[in-house]
């Protein structure tokens, strides 16, 4: 099947797209990485089929960036040799060593760049993971961003193992109506309250985050919109901790143990903060073992995250394209009581949430990708040098999805560090559980497992100081692992089910 090409002549980028499209560095692509854990062995003929119908019709997957010049817009025209079979690729893990191919497997490809002369996306079919099959994602960031990508490739999976469309010869079902919106309401109901961080601006109009020039009347008339942006351009450096460093080509993947979403909903009732506060925190105090492990004085010290804040419609819909802000809260890694970190956290969000900081970030974004690119460098620069990490907390689907008959047992996702960042933090939300995700840069973090068992320490010790240790899952009380990691230390991870220690591989 070869879907519709609509305007084959193709189209001018946005030029938000266009600033991502030429953010690639040698060692920081800016790509999109992740990946399925389905159940049970796969149907190749049925995957392909939801691909065609369903992931296809969306332009930008058949689509190449074309660059004009660095002075005029890219544009996006149609491939005319694409074929599927160049973006979807099979790999059998081997019996033994299975888990860990898979680990190094998702690593070689976070550090792969996209073939340009081609779509901008590929996804690897891996088969024989953890008993089933696994489908790993890279995109670029000028495709779209998390929101985006999250819409679009759930909507080739199904809330039935066997859904009607698929039994019979139905007519495929058009992609601008995936079965799957309905299920990610809670996405919109972020959305809905993401775009409170742009203040007043709801009293204005949603156009004015269409256009830098209009976010300059406003700051010109000195409004709320030139406090924030005052307020980005006094911000002082991060302080020069182990995240700021020279980085390599080499990334390091992982993920924690599951979260019970209701167990951080419960914490947050307990402390009158949000499930958003609360990961937040546990990050924050997470982030702030870890660099006190390594040597750093950070006692009374903070860092601050750069994180996206989606500003679309509240309709779920599945365009693509960057339609996102950046806040720079602080995360408090200096404070030693989870409490009063948590109370801390509460109110610098609650100080982002009242301000315009991601539509003044938004416009910025789009100026940039219209400017020459060592301008446009040295624009990027700024935030990195105000901040230490990349951030990111989606909230995905509340039900179990199926994707060609398989159970979607698993999703992680992992944003870009731009701006010369070697860290990223992801957290994700499905059907009823939280993962949390860290990319890191070799050089920067050497060992991101023990920052992900940290983070679910720190949670562990909330929920105790919180009163809440006989509610929450007893799995949260902080246990260790004795065996040793590759270098010769301690394992960090509390006791686990999969382990992913060296011993215990």
């Amino acid at each position: 099947m070869t879907p519709g090409r609509g305007n084959a002549a193709g189209e001018p980028f946005a030029t938000v797209d266009t600033a991502w499209l030429r953010m690639d560095t040698s060692t920081n692509l800016m790509m999109i990485n992740g990946f399925f854990e389905l159940s049970g062995p796969f149907d190749m003929e049925r995957l392909r089929h939801n691909f065609e119908t369903r992931l296809l019709p969306f332009p930008r997957f058949r689509q190449l960036a074309v660059e004009q010049s660095l002075f005029r817009q890219p544009r996006w025209e149609y491939d005319p040799d694409f074929a599927l079979d160049n973006h979807l690729t099979v790999i059998a893990l081997p019996r033994r060593g299975a888990e860990r191919a898979f680990r190094r497997l998702l690593d070689d490809l976070a550090a792969k760049p996209l073939d340009r002369s081609r779509p901008l996306w590929r996804a690897t079919v891996v088969e024989g993971y953890r008993g089933g099959t696994a489908i790993i994602w890279n995109m670029h960031h000028a495709v779209g961003d998390g929101i985006a990508m999250m819409r679009v490739l759930l909507s080739v999976c199904d809330t039935f193992p066997n859904p009607p469309a698929t039994r019979s010869a139905a007519k495929p079902r058009s992609p601008r109506t995936p079965s799957i919106a309905s299920y990610l309401r809670p996405a919109a109901r972020t959305v809905a309250g993401a775009r409170k961080f742009t203040g007043k601006l709801m009293h204005s109009g949603i156009d004015v985050l269409r256009s830098p020039a209009s976010i300059l009347e406003y700051t010109d008339t000195g409004t709320a919109y030139a406090k924030a942006l005052t307020h980005l351009t006094v911000m002082p450096p991060d302080p020069p901790t182990l995240l700021k460093g020279e980085l390599g080509p080499v990334k390091r993947t992982t993920w924690a143990d599951r979260i019970r979403l209701e167990d951080v909903k419960r914490v947050a009732k307990a402390t009158d903060s949000t499930v958003n506060d609360v990961l937040i925190s546990a990050v924050s105090g997470g982030l702030g073992r870890y660099l006190r492990m390594r040597g750093e004085d950070i006692d009374d010290a903070h860092i601050r995250a750069m994180v996206p804040v989606n500003i679309r419609s509240t309709e779920v819909s599945p365009g693509l394209g960057n339609e996102f802000g950046l806040v720079l809260p602080k995360l408090e890694v200096g404070y030693h009581d989870p409490v009063e970190r948590l109370r801390a956290v509460k109110l610098e969000m609650d100080a982002i949430t009242a301000s315009p900081q991601a539509a003044v970030s938004f416009a910025i974004l789009q100026t940039i990708g219209s400017t020459a690119s060592d301008v446009q460098r040295l624009i990027v620069n700024f935030f990195g040098t105000k901040t230490s990490l990349v951030m990111t907390n989606v909230p995905g689907p509340t039900v179990r999805l199926y994707l060609a008959g398989m159970t979607l047992r698993r999703m992680m996702f992992w944003v870009p560090q731009s701006a010369g960042l070697g860290l990223g933090v992801s957290i994700f939300s499905y059907a009823g559980e939280v993962d949390i995700g860290v990319m890191s840069d070799e050089q920067i973090i050497p060992d991101p497992d023990t920052v992900v068992a940290l983070f679910l320490d720190e949670f562990a010790e909330l929920a105790v100081a919180s009163g809440l240790s006989a509610e929450v899952d007893e799995g949260l009380v902080p246990r260790r692992c004795e065996a040793s990691t590759r270098d010769g230390r301690r394992c960090r991870r509390r006791a686990h089910p999969q382990p992913r220690c060296a011993s215990h591989r």
